[in-house]
């Protein structure tokens, strides 16, 4: 069996699954938990076959052909799947204990099983009908059986939809060679990237998924999906050097995302709730990563370190915020209250890239990179003047989250029940994680250079 077809069959199967059994979500989410951990396992440790020609590689073949159409696994592809796997298996874990809707568990593995299948397809027009694909079972993931979050799944559901009809003509004029159309091109791109990626003035799906949706769910949709896409984008930009040569689409890409930034900024400065603050630094991160495409092979390492420490930092906030809330509405709670509390905050500052928190590194990326440009120092200061007004605007929106309750020091049976302690062991291992990569940030710098060397390596 071709290894693409086993990497795509591989999340269906699971999804079928717990579909079936999705009366029990706990259950669901435990057997989908472990079938990402099985893919994460098989596609890490079995490595393609290096000394054979690309269709003879591992499971008679590393390439997949369809109605015409080519699925390629190279090795910079098998590194970004594992990723993807590991990070599933982690957030359907938790599911376990956060239980998010009956549809949240079938639906994620259905959305990783098309992901896997848009970034090894070839060429680029294909990846994107199916990326399409993706986004429209992702809108399953989004609801999450939540009446509220439909209207911001729509609003996802139709970027997307307006960005495939770009892509796909942009890709046409690059099969055809011409050179007259270039200049067409790189301006379909410019606006498909920011629509895809969320980049001014087309970002306005971002907050009404963290406010509306479930509490996991933009880890899934901001982590794991906008890793997929990035990696898509980051293919059509290495085969297609010459787009990152045009000094127009570099420039108007950078102000798409400088603008994002600073509004994600103001945002938070002037929100009022959790959801909301989180919501805007969220885009803040957003706009960052736009910025660090295009500085070239060290953006786009800083880049993807970004997306994976954003993916880690929802996950603490999603849980945290949830832990908060549900030790609210109980009696003697504290110790539940205050890990909640501490994940809510620590994730929301790695978001906006504070200092000794995950986020430090990549956002310290960015200030870096623009400093050593002619004027950058411009740049810098309204970076940092936003990162400042998004950590005002959380510690503005942690006094409201810090009040507390009467009786905060009583700790009885009926607190036990209510929050078990593998629950709190969970927090307190999701905030030892986010403090080790802080302090060690090279275990995930190193995952993200080696990433854009391997796909500059193999092409993809």
């Amino acid at each position: 069996m071709p290894a693409p077809l086993l990497l795509i069959l591989g999340p269906l199967l699971p999804a079928l699954l717990t579909a079936i059994i999705r009366r029990w979500p706990r259950v669901a989410a435990a057997v989908g938990s472990a079938s990402a951990l099985l893919l994460w396992r098989f596609i890490a440790v079995v490595p393609l076959a290096p000394h054979q020609p690309p269709t003879l590689g591992l499971f008679a073949g590393d390439t997949l052909t369809l109605l015409g159409r080519s699925l390629v696994l190279t090795e910079g592809v098998r590194l970004a799947f594992a990723l993807l796997f590991a990070g599933l298996a982690v957030l359907l874990l938790l599911a376990v204990w956060l239980p998010q809707g009956s549809d949240f568990i079938p639906a994620s593995l259905t959305v990783l099983a098309l992901l896997s299948a848009a970034i090894m397809a070839r060429p680029f027009s294909f990846g994107v009908l199916l990326l399409l694909a993706a986004a429209a079972v992702s809108t399953a993931v989004i609801q999450a059986n939540l009446p509220s979050s439909s209207d911001a799944a729509l609003r996802y559901l139709v970027f997307v939809a307006l960005a495939t009809p770009l892509f796909l003509v942009a890709g046409w004029m690059l099969d055809s060679g011409q050179l007259s159309l270039q200049s067409a091109v790189w301006r379909l791109l410019l606006v498909g990237f920011a629509m895809l990626l969320a980049g001014f003035p087309f970002y306005v799906w971002v907050r009404p998924i963290v406010l509306t949706a479930s509490s996991l769910t933009p880890a899934f949709q901001f982590g794991l999906m906008q890793f997929a896409q990035f990696m898509m984008v980051l293919a059509l930009l290495r085969e297609n050097n010459w787009v990152a040569d045009v000094p127009s689409f570099l420039s108007l890409l950078r102000w798409s995302g400088l603008l994002t930034l600073v509004l994600g900024g103001a945002l938070a400065l002037t929100s009022r709730n959790a959801g909301s603050v989180l919501g805007s630094l969220l885009l803040l991160d957003m706009g960052a990563v736009l910025m660090l495409l295009t500085m070239g092979s060290d953006g786009a390492g800083v880049a993807l370190t970004a997306l994976l420490t954003r993916f880690g930092a929802l996950i603490s906030a999603g849980v945290g915020i949830t832990v908060l809330h549900r030790s609210r509405q109980q009696e003697n709670h504290t110790l539940s209250w205050w890990l909640g509390l501490a994940a809510f905050l620590y994730g929301a500052l790695s978001l906006a890239g504070f200092p000794l928190t995950p986020g430090f590194a990549p956002r310290w990326g960015l200030v870096t990179l623009l400093a050593r440009e002619a004027g950058g120092w411009r740049w810098v200061g309204l970076v940092l003047l936003s990162v400042a007004a998004g950590v005002g605007g959380l510690v503005k929106c942690g006094r409201s989250l810090a009040e507390m309750p009467a009786d905060p020091l009583q700790l009885t049976r009926s607190w036990r029940e209510v929050v078990s302690w593998p629950a709190i062991l969970a927090l307190v291992l999701l905030l030892l994680s986010g403090v080790a990569l802080a302090l060690f940030p090279h275990i995930i710098t190193r995952q993200a250079a080696e990433l854009v060397t391997l796909l500059a390596r193999s092409g993809n």
